[in-house]
């Protein structure tokens, strides 16, 4: 990890709360991401973490607070016309790439035609353009010779690197990644998360909920606890992870760290 990467903040949450009937998700949650950082969300199953993360491009609409987007404020709600409502969207999702837990590539394309598929039809790029990076972004991957295969031919952990790539190659200004290793078999568990890495590395900003305690702690630059809706702690990641403050957080990593996991050390 290095510092230097983080600048200005490109991403700012200020009270964010979501209510689905009476049941109240998220209780008022703010922070910031800034440019080039990495910032990893955990908790507990039930605390909020992929509505959160769900709410930053949209998918749920919170039921209150501000969302702040490179400088400019993000409009939603009930009151907005369909048609404005609609160009929000579409520019804000070819600004905030999403890749969630299931790989949800479209099994009736190739792997190359997946990759692309979003960039020609937004303009990203032109065909011959945008099929060069997608073939760059594979051969990155160590993909580039199933670029032609369909995703059932590909390995879980194989796809969910597609699905990565495929995010990548809109070229959005912060990636969310949404427990992205929770429907792999733990054996491929390591390849996806060594490309995340390698994307942190290269400074790409990142929004990351995860449970791989040791990975946030080795690659992410701050965590955020998240409790019952909550943010119970935020600060550095080594501190977080390390020597968190908070009881709930004490708790949480108490139950769910393995020996093997301790005392790594953080770049």
């Amino acid at each position: 990890m290095r510092d230097e990467h983080c600048r200005d903040p490109i991403l700012r949450l200020d009270n964010i709360r979501k209510r689905f009937g009476a049941l109240e998700v998220l209780k008022g949650v703010s922070f910031s991401v800034r440019t080039g950082e990495a910032l990893s969300i955990i908790g507990a199953s039930g605390s909020g973490k992929s509505t959160l993360l769900r709410c930053v491009n949209l998918f749920e609409e919170p039921s209150a607070g501000d969302i702040v987007f490179n400088d400019e404020k993000i409009e939603y709600g009930p009151h907005l016309y369909f048609w404005k409502r609609n160009r929000i969207l579409r520019q804000l999702r070819r600004d905030v790439g999403m890749v969630f837990q299931s790989y949800n590539l479209w099994p009736h394309m190739s792997v190359l035609e997946n990759v692309v598929e979003a960039p020609i039809r937004t303009g990203r790029g032109t065909p011959p353009e945008t099929r060069q990076k997608a073939e760059s972004l594979l051969a990155k991957i160590g993909l580039y010779e199933k670029r032609n295969e369909y995703p059932s031919r590909l390995s879980g952990g194989q796809q969910q690197r597609v699905a990565i790539i495929r995010a990548l190659a809109m070229s959005p200004k912060i990636l969310l990644l949404d427990e992205v290793t929770s429907a792999l078999d733990p054996e491929l568990v390591g390849e996806v998360l060594e490309l995340i890495a390698q994307l942190a590395d290269e400074g790409v900003t990142m929004l990351v909920v995860t449970h791989e305690i040791a990975f946030a702690r080795d690659v992410s630059h701050r965590t955020i606890f998240l409790h019952q809706g909550v943010v119970e702690e935020e600060g550095p990641s080594a501190q977080v992870l390390g020597a968190p403050r908070s009881e709930q957080a004490q708790r949480f990593l108490k139950r769910i760290l393995h020996p093997d996991l301790k005392s790594r050390k953080t770049s």
